[in-house]
């Protein structure tokens, strides 16, 4: 038997009898062009040769990485597989019907088909689990760097100006940027700007009095400025010496 053209003919008519049924507006046309390879892949499964098999698979997956890439959600793309699956399983059952093929043949066929799809929706959730993966870490990263702003004001003083919540990974994230930033451009100094900040609990002020020490050790001054009332009785409490750094009321007295 002709293997991979019998399998052609039963996707392409699963693909037509089940095309582009509640599937969203924006995505018809691109999931259209993906299940038409879709259809062919699945019946290329059944060529006899084993290199052939595997560069229909890698075209496949080379289109279902720019779907992905463009935002396809991979839930709908599965749901796509498993309709396309039901379609395309019945057919090759009534085929198997019609031309009186043996138990033995139709159960072959039937389980490299359902081997196939099963391995597509692997593939799938696979690829948008790694895509997401990698996007998550992009965003992560950039977060990271606008959570931490540093803005070069001159050949040897640069200004963090600090906005929001501080908590101990953010006051981490501030030490190493400090450092990696300053020693980098080989500042002689950095000013903290606390102005955006609300509120700093006694834990916090130790951390980010651990970072200014840090700083300094590494031969750059710090000079703190913006501390609000509130930040103020934090330090006092802590009975904090700022003795050896420099505070000033506005990041403007600073500059």
């Amino acid at each position: 038997m002709e293997f991979t053209r019998i399998m052609r003919e039963i996707t392409h008519r699963a693909l037509l009898e089940k095309d582009s049924q509640d599937m969203p507006s924006e995505w018809k046309n691109v999931i259209h062009h993906w299940r038409n390879n879709l259809a062919d892949m699945i019946a290329e499964a059944f060529h006899p040769d084993k290199e052939y098999r595997k560069s229909t698979i890698g075209y496949w997956e080379e289109n279902l990485d720019q779907l992905l890439a463009a935002g396809a959600p991979s839930e709908l793309l599965i749901e796509q597989v498993c309709s396309f699956r039901e379609e395309a399983a019945e057919s090759l059952r009534d085929m198997a019907k019609q031309n009186g093929w043996e138990d033995e043949i139709y159960e072959q066929w039937d389980r490299q088909f359902h081997k196939t799809t099963d391995d597509i929706i692997c593939w799938t959730s696979e690829k948008a689990s790694t895509m997401m993966r990698r996007r998550l870490l992009a965003a992560e990263a950039k977060v990271k760097m606008l959570s931490i702003p540093i803005i070069r004001v001159s050949d040897e003083i640069a200004v963090i100006s600090l906005v929001g919540d501080l908590d101990t990974k953010r006051t981490n994230d501030l030490m190493e940027k400090a450092l990696q930033y300053g020693a980098s451009r080989s500042l002689n100094c950095m000013v903290i700007d606390l102005s955006g900040v609300e509120f700093i609990d006694t834990r916090i002020a130790h951390e980010l009095l651990r970072t200014v020490k840090a700083i300094k050790i590494t031969g750059m001054s710090v000079k703190l400025t913006g501390i609000r009332p509130e930040i103020a009785q934090t330090f006092v409490k802590l009975g904090v010496n700022l003795n050896d750094i420099q505070v000033f009321s506005s990041l403007h007295q600073v500059l």
